[in-house]
């Protein structure tokens, strides 16, 4: 045996060795270093080949997967966590550069929309963990730390890279469309649970769903429902030593679970950041409760009893009572289901919809200018609030055929959610109106140019929608309800110089649009850029429509060839 052989370790010490490499999510010298004795000599490279010895790697870097994917990759590398942390790395990789050449295809938006969809359909949360990480670098840029102004005019602080590969120039454009392409990843898988959140016809009152809906207004802000999930254990682990003195409801020291929900705010990703110190709102008090329930293994189910908020805890053993929590009064101690309905005068117990939970949320929102999001300017931290709102809208209208104020226009800083989320996501979800509907002609079409001699009005069509769902609408908005029975059609329209004017029934006539007509409504509606592309005018029959953005035209499939045709009829 030569000198050299005989100085090595035996592989199991080398093993137990690299055992001890720390796994880190945001510091990846360990698994560099793995792959450095994968080079080495047989023994070492026979230690780094074990295949648990990845495991806490993989676990530490990937906390995001599509399950289905998942599942494959375990049976296809037969649980090789190392086989299946190189995969990984290969998704990583594929899209980091697809992420690159989205952001230079700004010339190109068809191409940039296609490239943009293979996140939402392919890829998904397989690289939800390697675009973080991409959106959490450096900036690199030590000017932007600097504290005087004679520092950033002696340029004492020059711009440094931020990694080997990249000029530092690279790096906030990096960062911003990686967190861009975040943002429609989650905000498309977040659709479906919109969908059974707002369902008129088949309301959930799972308690799973009003946590997963409330979970779901953090995609706002780009965060995932695991990373919401991961926040929450954070919580739990926090109070523990609290929960572990936990008692049976009507025992001392059962209000512990009350008295330790400190956290704040509407929207998960307010309340569940580190020193949040945001309002009390008692949806996200009952979210809370409800999670720091479950992770003590009691089932809790959302509740409303006399105009309140409360929580059912559900016995596992029935043999002993489910009680009723009043988590807005922490005083007042859990009521037995059976004397809560028979004996305290505090009104039925009814079912309370995650639907109707949600819209609390926003009903709290929209009463309060405050929106702080760690490292958000508070500016678009409200746009973004606004923007998930109007997308969980937009499931309220599946029954009325889709209005076409569904969709409010994406905030600059989601400049691929238009096509990737709502023109991709949604049309599967609502069903695009036809010119017939439960046996009705709907007498006028989107783009159409109209009179109103009874409200003295000109504008165009935008949309058209049954007048049951535009009163829902309207309700509570300080205008008049529409005077027509529920299942009337009625029109979403643009008025000049009347905004208040939203819906008009079929009584309106078709004018000759004007170039005045037309630059008022331009002028006084921003959206109208956003819905219609130009102008179909038939001078000789002096007949005009507006064309139709793409966005109407999925919204609605006939309306603009059935415009088309009326244009150039004799009619």
């Amino acid at each position: 045996m030569s000198s050299s052989s005989s100085s090595l370790l035996a592989p199991d010490v080398y093993l137990e060795i690299l055992k001890h490499l720390p796994a880190s999510r945001n510091d990846d010298s360990a698994v560099k270093t793995l792959v450095s004795c994968l080079q080495a000599n047989s023994r070492v490279r026979s230690a780094a080949l074990y295949g648990p010895l990845w495991k806490p790697h993989y676990l530490a870097r990937y906390t995001h997967r599509i399950e289905e994917n998942e599942k494959s990759r375990l049976e296809r590398t037969r649980g090789n966590w190392r086989l299946m942390f190189f995969e990984r790395r290969a998704l990583d990789r594929k899209a980091l550069l697809l992420a690159d050449e989205i952001r230079l295809l700004a010339g190109n938006s068809e191409l940039r929309r296609d490239k943009a969809k293979e996140f939402t359909t392919s890829l998904s949360f397989d690289v939800w963990d390697a675009l973080r990480l991409e959106a959490c670098l450096p900036h690199g840029w030590d000017w932007l730390e600097v504290e005087t102004e004679d520092e950033l005019l002696t340029g004492s602080n020059p711009p440094t890279a931020t990694r080997g590969h990249l000029d530092s120039s690279e790096v906030l454009p990096r960062k911003f469309w990686a967190e861009a392409i975040l943002g429609i990843i989650v905000r498309f898988n977040c659709i479906d649970i919109w969908s059974r959140l707002f369902s008129r016809s088949q309301p959930d009152m799972s308690s799973t769903l009003f946590v997963r809906g409330l979970t779901s207004l953090s995609s706002g802000y780009n965060v995932s429902e695991q990373e919401v999930q991961l926040q929450s254990r954070d919580i739990y682990h926090y109070f523990v030593p609290q929960l572990e003195s936990y008692r049976p409801p009507g025992s001392p020291g059962f209000n512990v679970l009350r008295n330790c929900l400190t956290f704040m705010d509407s929207f998960p990703h307010i309340f569940l950041q580190p020193n949040s110190s945001s309002r009390l709102a008692p949806t996200s008090l009952i979210f809370v409760f409800i999670i720091i329930a479950r992770f003590m293994g009691i089932e809790a189910t959302p509740v409303i009893v006399a105009s309140r908020y409360h929580v059912i805890l559900w016995s596992s053993d029935t043999s002993k009572p489910s009680y009723l929590v009043d988590v807005l009064s922490p005083d007042e101690d859990p009521v037995p289901i059976a004397i809560a309905q028979e004996q305290l005068p505090r009104g039925p117990i009814v079912d309370a919809p995650a639907a109707l939970l949600i819209t609390t949320v926003f009903g709290n929102f929209a009463t309060d200018e405050r929106v702080r999001i760690e490292n958000i300017p508070q500016h678009e931290a409200r746009d973004a609030a606004l923007y998930v709102m109007s997308m969980c809208s937009t499931m309220t209208v599946v029954d009325a055929q889709g209005a076409i104020d569904i969709f409010a226009a994406a905030p600059e800083f989601c400049p691929l959610d238009l096509d990737a989320v709502q023109l991709d996501g949604v049309p599967p979800v609502l069903d695009s109106p036809q010119r017939e509907i439960t046996g009705q002609e709907v007498a006028h079409f989107v783009g159409m140019f109209f009179r109103d001699e009874v409200a003295s009005a000109e504008g165009c069509v935008l949309g058209w929608v049954f007048a049951g769902d535009a009163n829902r609408e309207l309700n509570g908005q300080g205008v008049d309800l529409l005077p027509f029975k529920p299942d009337k059609i009625v029109f979403r329209v643009l008025v000049r110089d009347n905004p208040q004017l939203r819906y008009v029934g079929e009584h309106i006539v078709p004018i000759c649009p004007t170039p005045q007509l037309i630059r008022a409504l331009y002028k006084e509606y921003a959206s109208f850029g956003r819905f219609f592309t130009g102008v179909d005018l038939n001078s000789e029959r002096k007949k005009g429509r507006l064309l139709l953005s793409k966005e109407l035209q999925v919204h609605y499939p006939d309306d603009d060839d059935f415009g088309a045709k009326w244009v150039s009829s004799e009619e």
